[in-house]
């Protein structure tokens, strides 16, 4: 078979030389349904590796666009809080409003009962 090279369009938008055999890393990471967690660990490794050849500049971006996606995180973790407590002060408010209810039948309860025992003494007369 005749030598060749492969070049890969990475994410980041530079190129990447792939060897004509694969190596033991390259067949454990091309192998993704042997198990997950190894996967994770095979592209973590594959990522430190591309991020220690790239050059200075090309690791601010990625630390940048890391950043970034943290404060995307952070926001929209900041968005479901506000919903959270829009939720917990509509639970709130429905919870006095039951209690007010609550306490009116139990007065109108307590109500009925002394009129029905008002009602027996008075037929034992």
């Amino acid at each position: 078979m005749d030598n060749y090279e492969v070049n890969v369009l990475t994410r980041k938008g530079g190129w990447k030389k792939l060897q004509q055999e694969m190596d033991s890393d390259t067949k454990t990471s091309a192998n993704l349904d042997t198990n997950p967690s190894e996967n994770n660990n095979n592209i973590i490794e594959n990522n430190k590796d591309e991020f220690l050849d790239n050059s200075v500049f090309q690791n601010f971006d990625v630390i940048n666009n890391i950043i970034v996606d943290l404060q995307n995180l952070e926001h929209e973790k900041t968005k479901l809080i506000e919903k959270l407590n829009s939720i917990e002060t509509s639970f709130n408010t429905k919870k006095e409003h039951v209690s007010l209810k609550l306490d009116k039948v139990t007065k109108e309860f307590e109500l009925y009962e002394k009129a029905i025992k008002l009602i027996k003494s008075l037929k034992n007369i």
